[in-house]
């Protein structure tokens, strides 16, 4: 039996899946998503990348679509959301571990992000997102574009 990748999904692949259908990306995109929702993939994303995915679709959403998106996204997607503490449900972090990232060179929210993949780097693979330049040599695990988990 062939072990299946498991990776952790940056919001940006959620939003050109959903929102931009014309972006050069938009078909790649696609297909990667497809792959996780036919279980090819393992995915998992942060719940501050589900609360910026919701955030960025909130403006073309009524309030209770922008909450049925929130409650639904993880069978939508199939993926598992991770919070900073396991087993925890609030949204926490440590500002001195938070303040170490943005040292690297790195947004508050890029920071929040990567602080939950390298806390999890044990049963991740990949990080996949389409700005590879935001985060690679800054997280602990390898980080591709949704091309390259395809090829």
């Amino acid at each position: 039996m062939e072990k299946r990748v498991k990776v952790f999904i940056d919001t940006d692949v959620y939003v050109i899946e959903r929102r931009y259908k014309r972006d050069t990306k938009h078909r790649e995109t696609v297909r990667f998503i497809e792959k996780v929702a036919n279980n090819e993939i393992i995915a998992y994303t942060s719940i501050y990348n589900l609360l910026e995915f919701c955030g960025i679709l909130s403006f073309n959403l009524s309030a209770e679509s922008t909450v049925m998106l929130y409650l639904g996204f993880a069978k939508r997607y199939n993926t598992t959301i991770l919070f900073p503490e396991e087993n925890a449900k609030l949204v926490c972090f440590d500002p001195k571990s938070i303040l170490d990232y943005i040292k690297g060179k790195m947004s508050f929210g890029d920071a929040l992000v990567t602080s939950i993949v390298d806390k999890n780097k044990k049963i991740l693979d990949a990080f996949v997102t389409w700005n590879v330049e935001h985060f690679k040599d800054k997280v602990m695990v390898a980080v591709l574009n949704p091309n390259e988990m395809l090829s």
